[in-house]
């Protein structure tokens, strides 16, 4: 009773053909099923279940289908050609009988080309056909069940033996919903095809283009600012995490694409026929077995299955060895057995206990394992032995040593979104066919659709391919370079809604209630699920049109590609370009570049990089980067943010001019062999590393070691090098005028004490220590300098002090009598003259007269322009001048630093007792006479472009429509400097909040400082500066305001007219003038006027639509417009917020 209520099917096989149960349909077509029922039952509401049409009035009883009637056709042989390729229900199906086997018949026999039945049940032995139909209620126990049945032969030689399955065949789905579900596909591909065009064909050759453009008046950053993919060139092929889980499931996904692909080649070929039982695919026969794809299982799948173990062990291994593994014990036996063959052990286990006949016999169980661990698992050893054995995949660029910070990302950019997304298109690919192929598997269907099958395979692989591509694309935009194992989820994910539809099918469309039953389903959904899953991951030209793409766009590019070639050409001068390139040897061989820090030191003091080598950016990175996971966050946000400060500071068209900041020494920049777009480089780094790091005051070496990182790096990687070297792990760059000062009386007494000879003679000229620093970043030749800054990025502040005994040891040895040259001369002054007096007490006297001070800057300035001379023609082999730096012995990195706090110390005791004394003199009025030699250096004055230096401008960009960006930095330079700290902020628009004087005093009264910016009817751009409240007009009904403000122009020409002040009479005696800063009432808002006449600088009436300008006394101006009353067009003020 209980496989009556389950509607269970019997299956019968007649000479190899199935026996059908066939009826008509609601469209009077006859469908014939595969198998039929038991039995049925009828509830006791009445209701009777599945194909249950008896109705005698009884409920809650079961009746059984004890009588079979069937109806076999045969085919005599009579008239039959062999011999021939015949289609079936469009399938190629080749004959293979011998030519007469139709003679030896005769009338009586044939061959079997139908087996129907009809079932009924009859309560008689006899088999009367009116009987009564044998029934039993739900409350039996016993019951006594004949079984008869009957056999009709019809001979039928209408229908030929090779066409016997069509009527099994027309009873499947309709052709035309299949070419629908294949338009609707096709439509998918192309829409993506489409957009994969205009990825490749408009955006990326479009982005290419502008990275490779090269015009003078637009920045790098500007044809930088939108990139995205570009920025983790360096980064893109970085190893993945768990890449040998990522390798075996990649190796398993070839072996089951190439086993499909096979199969179901040779299914539209017709060689899988379903006349042959056990020929129908599947991907694995202990996977799969008939409810996997089909209905049985296919013994030429499993051999191809078996014997594709040598791909699958090939790419797992190739792979594997490519993300850098060495553990090949466990990739290729994990590869061997991932797919989950123990998962059918356990649910064969299941139907052996319930001895269900889908059960596989235990030998052939064994068979299979046989096959398995016999002939697979050796075939994929053997595929891993020459995947490890085949040389390493170059990627087409190198990897970074740091991996790069991944920014923040959008919610449409993170994993889980794109994931989601790249599982829908592929599975609305092949929703219909998956309907058909479940209906086949559980609703006893045939599924012969090996032709639209095939379409539909082609058009997943290209959907699942193209929806990886775009989604890739468009995360490398997002600056997220771990593509490996988001690109193998994306198409992967089609898999788990496979999944979501089996659930929902399971629910909707089956009726199954039994436990057992429901853990089957579950059991092979899931492992069709994993296999899908494996299948839709790898394409195999999905991965080959990645890395196309990759290294095609890297090719193309120049900006950037510092593992591609040897320097930034974008910056540096052709001409030396060209000539450097043109010997380009390479004295180490790349791969110790790779080899422990620890090791570089020995490395590189024996043998140098050509000053060409495409390696030596990969070096500086390494080196700088090697110990910046503790400052990762704090450089991050740095480098991030440097794009946005280069706008706000220079403008988006550079047109912005700010000097360099006075942490610098403007007599020593060094450009090398930059070129001009190198050089305004160097001024937009210098000006925002200044701008964030106030607390460096002297660092002149910030603007050698920046050009030198520009001949190898982009800008904005050189800025993240600079904050690298500044930071508290590096002693190489000073930060305040007591270390720069300290750094260089270390090096005297470190060169006293380990080259006491070279000491006494350079001693007599005391310019020359002045020098020591940039004899070898100013005039050491460029061949030189790049192999010294190799090492010191190694050693630090030890190699300079090396490098530069070394050129004076020289120098006083082959070049202190070279005949000088005409240098130019040295602004500053030594810090080293007559430094003996230095620790002297102080003395409030000139001691020194003016004649033996000017013979005694005579000879320091021809020592000086000799060692200048003889370092700029420096041309001792480097290996000698290399073994002889160092040669010094017992000079350790401790001891300079030693030196450096000791001179330190030193300076500032010096500082504590000299700056009381000058407080006092400046309290008394008196002019002391000091010596030169009783102050320290640091106390005297800058060099001139210190004191000249404007301030870095900083401004945020904001709304406006009346002034440009640089506009608002030449307003900013006229401010005071106290409002240098704030931010402008549009408070009011005439075209936002409309045209009235009353609305417009509500908006600013409560503001200090604001700033009225007009434009009028001939596009004249001008306005004024003001100081105090406008709430005030209420209260003084009279001017107000202070000398700080001033009225000025934009366009056509930029002019500030500032507060006259006091003029000087004729007797010297001064006067001052009534000043009219500021006057508003409810008729006008003035500023700047005088007493006869009574012209009014800039007056704006009430309807703010007209306003008027004429010369006043208070600024002594021009009329601000070309015309003395001017129409209003816009308005704009702005305050100042923190």
């Amino acid at each position: 009773m209980k496989g009556v209520v389950l509607n269970y099917q019997q299956h019968w096989i007649i000479d190899n053909m199935p026996v059908t149960l066939c009826y008509l349909n609601s469209e009077n077509t006859e469908f014939c099923s595969r198998g039929f029922p038991i039995g049925c039952y009828v509830s006791k509401r009445g209701q009777a279940k599945e194909s249950c049409n008896i109705r005698d009035g009884k409920n809650d009883t079961f009746y059984i289908f004890n009588h079979l009637d069937f109806e076999i056709s045969y085919h005599s042989g009579a008239g039959m050609v062999i011999g021939k390729l015949i289609f079936i229900q469009y399938i190629l199906v080749a004959i293979s009988v011998d030519e007469t086997w139709g003679t030896a018949f005769g009338e009586d026999g044939g061959r079997i080309i139908s087996a129907k039945v009809q079932v009924s049940s009859l309560n008689s032995e006899t088999c009367e056909r009116n009987a009564k139909p044998i029934t039993f209620p739900s409350t039996s126990t016993e019951v006594e069940i004949p079984f008869t049945y009957s056999v009709t032969f019809k001979r039928n030689n209408d229908i030929r033996w090779a066409s016997r399955w069509d009527y099994i065949l027309k009873s499947l789905p309709q052709t035309h919903i299949q070419w629908f579900s294949i338009l609707n596909s096709l439509i998918i591909v192309l829409f993506l095809s489409g957009m994969i065009a205009m990825i490749l064909l408009r955006t990326l050759y479009k982005d290419i283009a502008r990275y490779n453009q090269i015009v003078e008046n637009i920045s790098e950053e500007d044809a930088q600012e939108e990139f995205g993919w570009k920025l983790v060139h360096g980064d893109v092929f970085r190893s993945p995490n768990k890449g040998m889980l990522l390798s075996v499931l990649v190796g398993n996904g070839v072996q089951i694409t190439i086993m499909s692909l096979i199969t179901l080649i040779f299914a539209c070929l017709g060689f899988l026929s379903p006349s042959s039982r056990g020929a129908l695919m599947t991907c694995k026969s202990f996977l799969f077995l008939r409810y996997v794809l089909f209905v049985l299982i296919c013994q030429g799948a499993i051999i191809c299955y078996v014997l594709l173990g040598t791909p699958a062990g090939y790419t797992s291994a190739r792979l594997y060895k490519m993300f850098g593994g060495k553990n090949w014990m466990k990739n290729v036996p994990m590869t061997a057995i991932v797919c989950p063959g123990y998962t059918f052990f356990i649910l064969n286990l299941v139907l052996w206990a319930h001895g269900s006949s889908a059960a596989i016999p235990f030998t052939t169980f064994l068979a299979l394992l046989a096959l398995w661990f016999c002939v697979s698992t050796p075939l994929v050893f053997l595929g891993a032995y020459l995947g490890f054995k085949h040389n390493t995949i170059q990627n087409p660029v190198r990897t970074n040593q740091i991996p790069r910070q991944i920014p923040e990302q959008t919610s449409y950019t993170k994993p889980l979104p794109g994931i989601l997304m790249g599982g829908v298109l592929p599975f609305g690919c092949i929703f219909i066919q998956l309907f058909f192929i479940l209906n086949s598997i559980w609703a006893h269907q045939y599924y012969y659709f090996f032709g639209f099958l095939l379409v539909v395979y082609i058009i997943l692989i290209l959907t699942c391919s193209e929806t990886t591509i775009l989604l890739c694309y468009f995360h490398l935009c997002a600056e997220d370079y771990n593509w490996w194992w988001r690109s193998f989820l994306t198409s992967g994910f089609t898999a788990v809604y496979f999944l979501l539809y089996s659930i929902y099918y399971f629910t909707t469309k089956l009726e199954i209630s039994d436990g057992t039953s429901t853990f089957l389903y579950f059991g092979y959904t899931l492992m069709l699920t994993f296999i899908l899953f494996l299948f839709t991951d790898f394409m195999h030209h999905t991965l080959t049109a990645l890395t196309s793409i990759c290294e095609d766009a890297f090719n193309s590019a120049n900006i950037g590609q510092y593992d591609l070639k040897p320097f930034n050409r974008q910056l540096i001068n052709e001409e030396y370009l060209n000539k450097i390139l043109m010997n380009n040897d390479e004295h180490i061989d790349n791969s110790s570049l790779y080899c422990p820090t620890t090791n570089f030191k020995q490395l590189f003091r024996l043998s140098h990089l050509h000053v060409a080598h495409p390696s030596r950016t990969s070096l500086w990175f390494h080196l700088l980067r090697q110990d910046r996971t503790r400052h990762q966050h704090k450089f991050q946000q740095a480098v991030e943010r440097y794009p946005e400060d280069i706008r706000n500071m220079f403008g988006r068209r550079n047109d912005i001019t700010v000097r360099l900041p006075s942490c610098v020494d403007a007599n020593h920049i060094p450009h090398y062999n930059l070129n001009r777009r190198g050089q305004h480089a160097i001024t937009r780094i210098l000006s925002v590393f200044a701008y964030y790091h106030p607390d460096i005051t002297w660092a002149p070496l910030l603007a050698p070691m920046t050009a030198l990182f520009l001949h190898y790096m982009t800008e904005i990687d050189a800025y993240e090098s600079l904050l690298i070297l500044t930071s508290s792990d590096y002693k190489i760059m000073t930060e305040t005028e007591i270390q720069y000062q300290s750094l260089s009386l270390a090096f005297r007494t470190l060169l006293r004490r380990h080259c006491r000879s070279v000491y006494e003679v350079v001693s007599k000229q005391p310019c020359l220590f002045d020098e020591w620093l940039w004899i070898i970043f100013e005039h050491l030749p460029f061949t030189y300098l790049v192999p010294i800054i190799d090492c010191l990025l190694i050693e630090d502040m030890k190699i300079l002090i090396r490098i530069s005994m070394t050129l004076f040891h020289f120098f006083v040895k082959y070049g202190s009598n070279q005949q000088t040259v005409s240098i130019k001369p040295r602004r500053r002054d030594s810090i080293f003259r007559l430094s003996k007096s230095v620790r002297k007490p102080v003395r409030f006297e000139n001691q020194l007269s003016s004649s033996s001070l000017s013979s005694s800057y005579k000879t320091n300035t021809n020592a000086c322009e000799n060692l200048i001379n003889y370092i700029q023609h420096f041309d001792l082999p480097m290996e000698k001048f290399f073994k002889h730096a160092f040669g010094i012995s017992h000079l350790q990195r401790k001891e300079i630093f030693r030196a450096i706090e000791i001179e330190e110390e030193k300076i500032k005791l010096e500082r504590r007792r000299v700056m009381p004394l000058l407080r006092r003199s400046s309290s008394a009025g008196d002019q002391p006479a000091l010596n030169l030699t009783s102050i320290p250096k640091s106390l005297t004055s800058r060099p001139i472009h210190h004191q000249n230096s404007m301030p870095i401008i900083m401004i945020r960009e904001f709304d406006t429509t009346t002034a440009s960006h640089s506009d608002f930095a030449y307003l900013w330079s006229l401010i005071p400097s106290r409002l240098t700290d704030f931010q402008p902020e549009r408070i009011y628009s005439s075209n936002i909040h409309g045209r009235r004087l009353q609305t417009l005093y509500d908006h600013v009264e409560y503001h200090e400082y604001c700033l009225i910016i007009i434009r009028n009817e001939h596009q004249q751009i001008f306005g004024g500066f003001f100081l105090g409240q406008l709430a005030n007009r209420t209260k003084t009904r009279t001017w107000f305001g202070t000398g700080e403000s001033f009225l000025f122009t934009l366009k056509p020409e930029r002019q500030v007219f500032r507060w006259v002040g006091y003029q000087s009479s004729t007797k010297g005696s001064t006067k001052a003038y009534e000043d009219y800063f500021i006057y508003g009432d409810d008729e006008r808002l003035q500023m700047g006027g005088s007493k006869e006449p009574l012209n009014i600088g800039l007056c704006i009436q009430r309807d703010l639509n007209e306003g008027s300008t004429r010369q006043c006394d208070t600024y002594a101006n021009k009329p601000l417009s070309s015309s003395e009353h001017f129409q209003i067009m816009e308005i704009e003020v702005f305050g100042f917020t923190r």
